[in-house]
């Protein structure tokens, strides 16, 4: 390692009372590596006091200049940070080929861009400025921008190295940070763009770091127009997040709980227009919201190019001991559901020992259109029972075929048995309706008869005894003739239900 004669080679300092100059102490160990390649030569640089007023010369200079270059803020300005190569083509893309000045640097922290409400006085911060302010520290954009803008002139500890550093702290350690904070690790690489960093700012924490960083929150808002609050206090900050061309696994064991509140909630999978990979800023957006307001606050839509927009193939398999759904409850009725299924095919199977279905409804809507419906139930026991008016019409053919007994019970009006084979097939309603006619005149002739029978057999029950023999015989012809209405009855509504379902 080189020697030195003269401390005053490796510090140095200033105690002018000039402005422009300032006092300061700075300790510079250039190539302490003794490297031979200039390369490979190494530096410690620190400087406590006043800061160098050309800091873009200063060591270090292309990774400080880096926080006006990653983060949410920076992509917010207008950097393409994918286009920057290396750090040193990111400082040139930034302030120009060759010209390093800080006129025009980018805002290093996302605060410094955060929509926080209306700003109608600057630096105030108080109630009838709500619920337009976000509440915090209650400077105005402008006033953000300038203090950040003052980054490195009013900087007061500047050290860098070239080597590794490692800080160890047997006992307690306490930092404590009045404005803001920001940390950048670059991972190894040089591209800005793919950077991962914490930015502490603005009464928040706000992570980013593209698709590396699962939940990279994107967008972090005040919106003040809400229902969310009362009086002064109305307001909620706007979060999006965005986890970007990863494969992510998760895993869960224990108990957990999750609990909705709010006004909307939705869930979106997959797009009306899916791409393998985005070609345009909107692919496989499709379907979804175009356009998201929030107090004013306009959520922006991530770019898809180059991004996964196909739609997936979803598998759920759930295994439990015990699976309970409620929607709404006695107290509380939903106001309106609405179900949409579009498919090609649709499969569905169910195996279980019991199957208990209720529904209670003042009224109950189906319709279903097909090219061709088959329906097979296979059971020891079927029962099914409809109680109040019942109304039933098929249009077209329809096949009944009945390879069992069956009894059908429509109460009060008929019963009616079938054992063995029932085949029918009905498709003449014309004739079915003349021979529905004739049936009902013949059931009045003989409810006619029946009356007429019936007021005989009273008349002559006073000469009973002589005339027994006679009221007998009238007696059978009275019953015969019931027999044949109670037929007709059952002919009657059994080729009623046929003409309606013919």
């Amino acid at each position: 390692m080189a020697e030195y004669d003269d401390i005053d080679e490796l510090v140095s300092g200033s105690e002018s009372s000039d402005p422009a100059v300032g006092r300061y102490f700075r300790v510079y160990v250039p190539n302490y590596n003794n490297a031979t390649e200039a390369a490979d030569q190494r530096l410690s640089y620190l400087r406590v006091g006043s800061p160098q007023t050309d800091w873009q010369n200063e060591p270090g200079a292309d990774l400080a200049a880096l926080a006006y270059l990653v983060g949410t803020a920076g992509n917010q300005y207008g950097v393409e940070l994918a286009q920057a190569s290396a750090a040193a083509s990111a400082l040139e893309k930034l302030y120009g080929p060759g010209v390093y000045g800080t006129g025009d640097l980018a805002d290093p922290y996302v605060d410094d861009q955060r929509i926080r409400g209306s700003d109608e006085v600057d630096g105030d911060d108080d109630a009838s400025d709500r619920p337009d302010r976000a509440p915090g520290h209650g400077l105005s954009q402008p006033q953000r921008r300038a203090v950040s803008a003052q980054l490195h002139s009013h900087l007061g500890w500047r050290d860098h190295t070239d080597g590794n550093r490692i800080s160890t702290t047997r006992g307690d350690r306490l930092d404590v940070v009045y404005g803001n904070y920001k940390m950048i690790v670059m991972g190894r690489q040089k591209e800005p763009a793919d950077a991962m960093a914490w930015d502490v700012t603005g009464n928040h924490i706000q992570d980013f770091g593209g698709g590396t960083m699962p939940g990279a929150s994107v967008v972090l808002e005040w919106v003040p127009d809400t229902t969310y609050g009362s009086g002064t206090d109305k307001g909620a900050w706007l979060l999006q997040n965005s986890t970007e061309r990863v494969y992510q696994y998760s895993r869960f064991a224990g108990n957990f709980r999750e609990e909705w509140w709010g006004d909307l909630l939705e869930n979106y999978t997959g797009s009306e227009n899916p791409e393998n990979f985005g070609t345009s800023e909107t692919a496989g957006m499709d379907g979804h919201p175009t356009k998201r307001d929030y107090g004013g606050v306009t959520a922006p839509i991530a770019s898809s190019v180059g991004l996964p927009r196909d739609n997936p193939h979803i598998i759920e398999k759930t295994w439990a001991k015990k699976i309970e759904s409620y929607t709404g409850s006695s107290k509380w009725k939903i106001p309106e559901i609405r179900e949409e299924t579009w498919v090609d095919k649709q499969f569905s199977d169910t195996h279980a020992t019991r199957i208990v279905e209720n529904t209670f409804a003042e009224s109950i809507v189906s319709a279903t259109y097909s090219g061709a419906i088959v329906e097979s139930t296979i059971s020891g026991m079927h029962i099914a029972s409809e109680i109040g008016p019942i109304v039933e019409l098929f249009l077209g053919l329809k096949l009944s075929i009945d390879l069992s007994g069956t009894i059908s019970v429509a109460a009060p009006f008929a019963l009616e048995a079938t054992f063995g084979y029932n085949g029918s097939f009905h498709n003449l309603k014309d004739e079915m309706a003349i021979l529905e006619n004739n049936l009902k005149a013949t059931k009045n002739d003989l409810a006619t008869t029946n009356n007429i029978l019936a007021t005989t057999r009273n008349r002559l029950s006073g000469v009973a005894n002589s005339l027994t023999k006679t009221n007998n015989k009238l007696s059978d012809v009275q019953n015969d003739l019931a027999t044949r209405v109670t037929q007709v009855n059952v002919n009657y509504k059994v080729l009623a239900v046929q003409i309606n379902i013919g």
